[in-house]
């Protein structure tokens, strides 16, 4: 039969398959057996080190008179056996505690018997005398083979599942050979693709066993990447959530995101903290300055006060024929009293604005109008000063207190007004950023601008460069603005004068 184009391209892609996974499984089995020996070896070697040390840490041991006496005897009591495993015991732990997993100890051919036997890192219960006995023969016989041909032996033992290094070294009392000392420790867990091998050499010989096995990998690993997606969006939503914990790939990632979650979240918690420290400084900070320039503005005005009211006192007390003669009470004193009084209502006004909540009333607040309503209300108090528009209709309605905001405008506006003087021009434009988040509003005027010296200076309270100015105005600004999760700041125009960009959040 003919194969047509279609099942013959088909076949090729199955072929194409075929010999991929083949020599992904001749180059998996070759890795996987370099990994293996690395392993096996660079155990075998930490396994020789140790024992050496437990044969060469316990040549004083052995060559003491009392262990000689001990060891001489053709049968040793229960009691001389126990102290003599509690002694080596402690030089067994001591070496073998730096490894997880180590274990070992020593043996005595005359008694035939294993002695000072430790696995300081295996948790309870612990065996007490000797190594297990599914090891105590392949144990021994390895030890007997090391003490009749003199050397230190190390070999990889296995069987189903164990697979473990064990190096044997002989000990010497006084020239005569008594036993020897052995460590070894389980690698099984460490290769946990021992029986990979013989999978992958099925796959590569029964190519279509193969080619189904990776469609299952893949599929598998597909469902594994879609649940990685859909945790991410999880965590997007509730920052609570974690994976679970998994072995393989999967699980390796999993617990990756999770710490990188963990991390994030940490360190989240500490910039919060540090930002309720700084706020706290700064809030220490911007009420010193507050302290300070109320007492400089209302030092003035109650001296005024006090003064004058010192002078009405002393003419009170003169006879009261002086007093109708030399009156100090005029309506010219009266009416300075009361200017200075209604200075510090005015003052104390305005310094309310920073002990309460300033922006309540919010409703759905078209902002171009709000600009509309407040240049009506400037523009006739200065006829020569011009007022041009860029407003950008597009901007939705957006949560806002009206009146708080028409104040903020106001005042940016009348600063405006004041540098212009009679000869200058100011525009207004509105536009949305941060696609579409945001509105900014720009005030721009061609005055003479901010000195450096000043503009970092601009929204501190009783801060004022202007004859008569509380130094308020832009303070308040700054507050009703803030309140509304916004940002308000001055900066230099490109051909002079200044501009002033209001950035607020469009909620609705």
């Amino acid at each position: 039969m003919k194969l047509t184009k279609p099942r013959l391209s088909t076949v090729l892609i199955v072929g194409a398959i075929v010999l991929i996974v083949y020599g992904v499984a001749i180059v998996a089995v070759s890795f996987i057996n370099r990994w293996r020996d690395e392993v096996i070896a660079s155990h075998s070697v930490m396994t020789e080190l140790v024992a050496r040390q437990l044969q060469q840490n316990t040549v004083e041991f052995f060559n003491d008179r009392s262990i000689q006496h001990i060891l001489k005897q053709e049968l040793i009591d229960t009691r001389s056996l126990a102290a003599l495993d509690s002694t080596l015991k402690i030089h067994t732990e001591l070496y073998l505690s730096e490894v997880i997993g180590l274990e070992g100890g020593f043996y005595l051919r005359q008694f035939d018997e294993f002695v000072g036997y430790a696995y300081p890192t295996l948790p309870p219960p612990k065996p007490v005398y000797g190594p297990p006995p599914r090891s105590y023969d392949i144990i021994r016989q390895q030890i007997l083979k090391s003490i009749n041909e003199n050397r230190i032996i190390v070999n990889l033992h296995q069987f189903d599942p164990a697979v473990f290094p064990l190096s044997t070294i002989p000990l010497e009392m006084n020239g005569t050979l008594i036993g020897a000392a052995w460590t070894r420790i389980h690698i099984e867990r460490k290769l946990p693709a021992y029986k990979l091998r013989e999978i992958i050499s099925v796959i590569a010989t029964i190519s279509a066993v193969g080619f189904v096995l990776a469609v299952m990998i893949f599929l598998s690993l597909q469902k594994r990447t879609r649940d990685i997606r859909l945790g991410l969006e999880t965590i997007q939503k509730d920052p609570g959530y974690r994976f679970n914990i998994q072995g393989g790939t999967y699980g390796f990632i999993a617990d990756s995101i999770n710490s990188l979650v963990d991390n994030l979240d940490r360190e989240n918690r500490n910039l919060q903290k540090m930002e309720k420290e700084l706020h706290h400084q700064d809030k220490l900070a911007s009420l010193g300055k507050l302290i300070a320039g109320v007492a400089h503005e209302v030092k003035t005005p109650l001296a005024i006060i006090k003064t004058r009211v010192q002078l009405w006192q002393r003419s009170l007390n003169e006879s009261s024929e002086q007093a109708s003669d030399h009156s100090i009470v005029t309506d010219e004193s009266m009416e300075l009293v009361v200017a200075e009084i209604n200075r510090l209502t005015t003052l104390v006004n305005r310094l309310l604005v920073f002990s309460k909540s300033i922006a309540d009333n919010l409703s759905p607040t078209d902002i171009n109008q709000l600009i509309e309503e407040t240049v009506e209300l400037i523009q006739p108090r200065k006829p020569a000063v011009s007022f041009s528009r860029d407003l950008d209709k597009s901007i939705p309605a957006s949560l806002l207190d009206p009146q708080a905001m028409k104040q903020v405008l106001i005042n940016v506006l009348n600063n405006s007004v004041q540098a212009v003087a009679d000869s200058g021009c100011i525009n207004i434009s509105t536009r949305l950023i941060n696609d579409s988040k945001k509105i900014q509003i720009n005030i721009t005027d061609n005055g003479p601008g901010i000195p450096a010296s000043e503009i970092e200076r601009i929204f501190d309270p009783f801060f004022t460069t202007k004859e008569g100015g509380a130094g308020l105005g832009l303070s308040i600004s700054y507050e009703i603005v803030k309140a509304h999760s916004g940002v308000i700041r001055f900066k230099d125009g490109e051909d002079g004068g200044t501009i002033c960009e209001i950035d607020l959040p469009i909620s609705i």
